[in-house]
């Protein structure tokens, strides 16, 4: 299979089960599990909107956390698919032993603890992008990086 084949093969699948979500929260959401309720507060002089459950409805469906799973799952197996095709492509073997896989970390300090050990085998040139990639370059945001969400997750 050529480089990063698999990586966007995953990128698909992810993007297939998004599609799948998204179509199964719509005939959820059809079914009504709240009612939205609208009310001028005097005292503050603002309509306030909430979303009220109804009662006795039943809970959100287990298969939508199970496609919302798979939806993370194929993310961030493509990243760490990415790393793995990076080691191929820099040395022209696969990578020795289980610890393979694109870092993601909030820190800098946990980037620099760990990630020379997870992308050993790939060019300077890749580690540096991986770098530069990282949910700490965010700062304060880091939290905010997608990539970040796919590792808590």
């Amino acid at each position: 299979m050529p480089a990063l084949d698999g990586c966007f093969a995953k990128i698909e699948r992810a993007e297939f089960h998004l599609t799948e979500l998204a179509i199964a929260v719509r005939e959820y959401l059809q079914t009504a599990p709240f009612r939205i309720v609208g009310q001028y507060e005097e005292a503050t002089h603002e309509y306030v909107i909430r979303a009220e459950a109804v009662p006795n409805y039943d809970p959100v469906p287990a298969h939508l956390n199970l496609i919302a799973g798979e939806v993370v799952h194929q993310l961030r197996s493509a990243l760490d698919l990415l790393v793995w095709d990076l080691v191929i492509e820099n040395t022209g073997a696969p990578p020795r032993g289980t610890e393979s896989a694109f870092p993601i970390f909030r820190t800098a300090d946990g980037y620099n603890r760990r990630a020379t050990q997870m992308i050993r085998g790939v060019s300077d040139s890749a580690a540096n992008r991986i770098l530069h990639a990282q949910p700490f370059q965010l700062g304060d945001r880091a939290e905010e990086a997608l990539t970040w969400t796919v590792q808590e997750l």
